[in-house]
């Protein structure tokens, strides 16, 4: 009796079952290969064609147009005036252009520009009245105390030009998490895989099984009721076969959002692609530990969050603190009118020096903005020590996971290499008639989940690996230049930069 076997839904699997359908009517068989799905497959998609990384990517070009932004205030800035009496006794046109430079040499200005003026303008214009020629005139303010060695202007460029480093680590963390759940869903394709296929051997042996007491019963070795008993055996297996089916399908559009073609589209890997055996695998040295928590320090993208974070806040206390400082700004500037004299008070080179000042009193702006702000950098310093602590225990718990699996595959091995030889033990005592059916599903039920528990345990210890790597920032991104297995990097920990 002749049994279809469930394939994983999708229209290369029903090419195949209509090829080979073809070849049992006399035709050619026709194969169509394809290559094993690697790990690296993965981890390569998701760097160059993950639709969440590239978005993550895309705050490195925000954090830069926020930059270019800040640097807005040292634009050349530039302006035209025109005012005009046109009745009264003081009929005049004065028409000014000029411009203004703000520059970081100790928060200066440079300005210039030209006046001109028609008609007559009464000595309280004095600013604005000019000779025929109009006057060109020149000068730079200097702030002495407050706004000299920082201002807002400046205090925000430095901060946008932090923000732009901050988007490195942003993008690792992203990174971290990508890679982690991409490898979690390769991983969890293999033993979908796996589990599938144990699913499809176990129901083949009950097909087998089935006619062969059919054989049986027509000689009279047997009774009808055992044929009855196997055909439930058949149909409980056929179940978990589409319930493995069911799981080798979803793993496998899980993993089809890492895994993207040349268009970037979605890939769904099929069954015939899963790797005939798992991703190679490191020893962890004796001094793992003090290994993976150096690495860390180095490399956590939260840590340096939180180091450029009290970067930023170092900006502001400087400028919060500049701020106590009195205003005491110094100006020069020179014009020189141009052309006939209209009044008996112009023509000659002007030279003005002027200095202002300013302070309140009690500065409590200033004060509380300083004391904010050191409360913030205590916040921030708190938060940073403990992300420290999580990180040392979070790479503790990955070491303890990876024992205790590598443990328990060991004993899931031995104990499924056991379990699957009573089986046959059973099942040849079956066969010669010293066992019932009952014994022997026994037996079989028992290497069944056996042989699940073991792929479970590797994938497991395969998984407890990814976390190592994880939490001491291993950088994923350059595995596909490297020589070695992605798991083999738990051997050590390279200073690699962020």
């Amino acid at each position: 009796m002749s049994t279809l076997k469930l394939q994983p839904f999708s229209i290369v699997s029903a090419l195949c079952v209509l090829l080979i359908s073809a070849n049992a009517l006399g035709t050619d068989k026709i194969e169509i290969k394809r290559p094993r799905l690697q790990l690296e497959d993965i981890l390569s998609s998701v760097t160059t064609k993950y639709p969440p990384y590239l978005a993550a990517l895309i705050e490195r070009d925000m954090a830069q147009g926020n930059l270019r932004s800040a640097m807005g205030a040292f634009d050349f800035q530039t302006f035209a005036s025109v005012f005009r009496n046109p009745t009264g006794f003081y009929e005049n046109t004065s028409i000014e252009a000029g411009f203004e430079q703000f520059t970081s040499l100790w928060g200066s200005t440079i300005f210039g520009g030209y006046r001109w003026t028609e008609g007559f303008l009464p000595d309280y214009y004095y600013k604005r009245r000019t000779d025929r020629g109009g006057t060109p005139y020149l000068g730079l303010k200097i702030p002495l105390l407050r706004d000299g060695s920082i201002d807002k202007r400046r205090a925000a460029i430095r901060e946008a030009d932090l923000n732009v480093a901050l988007a490195n680590p942003i993008i690792r963390r992203q990174h971290l998490d990508f890679t982690r759940a991409s490898i979690a869903s390769y991983l969890n394709w293999i033993q979908a895989g796996r589990r599938y296929e144990i699913a499809n051997q176990m129901l083949q042996i009950a097909n087998d099984r089935d006619e062969a007491i059919a054989t049986r019963i027509e000689k009279g070795l047997s009774a009808k009721v055992l044929k009855t008993e196997n055909r439930q055996i058949v149909l409980s297996r056929r179940i978990e076969a589409v319930k493995a089916t069911r799981a080798l399908e979803a793993a496998s559009i899980t993993l089809s959002l890492f895994l993207r073609d040349a268009n970037d589209s979605p890939l769904r890997p099929e069954f015939d692609q899963t790797p005939e055996q798992w991703p190679g695998q490191g020893v962890l040295p004796e001094d793992a530990l003090s290994l993976a928590w150096n690495h860390a320090m180095r490399n956590r993208p939260e840590l340096k969050v939180y180091e450029i974070e009290l970067q930023k806040l170092g900006i502001k206390d400087d400028f919060f603190r500049n701020q106590l400082l009195p205003e005491f700004d110094v100006s020069i500037a020179g014009g020189q009118s141009l052309g006939e004299s209209l009044y008996k008070d112009t023509g000659e080179f002007e030279l003005q020096l002027g200095i202002e000042f300013s302070v309140p009193l009690q500065r409590n702006e200033a004060r509380g903005a300083i004391a904010a702000n050191a409360a913030k950098i205590e916040q921030v310093g708190q938060k940073a020590a403990f992300a420290a602590e999580k990180i040392y225990a979070e790479i503790q718990d990955a070491l303890s996971a990876v024992q205790a699996a590598k443990d328990n595959m060991e004993l899931a091995s031995e104990n499924s290499e056991l379990a699957v030889a009573l089986r046959e033990i059973e099942s040849d005592r079956f066969r010669l008639g010293a066992s019932d059916l009952l014994s022997l599903q026994i037996r079989e039920q028992t290497a069944l989940k056996a042989e699940q528990d073991w792929i479970k345990s590797q994938y497991d210890y395969y998984l407890s690996l990814v976390d190592v790597l994880i939490a001491s920032a291993a950088d994923f991104r350059q595995y596909k230049d490297s020589q070695r297995g992605v798991f083999e990097m738990v051997t050590q920990w390279d200073d690699q930069s962020m």
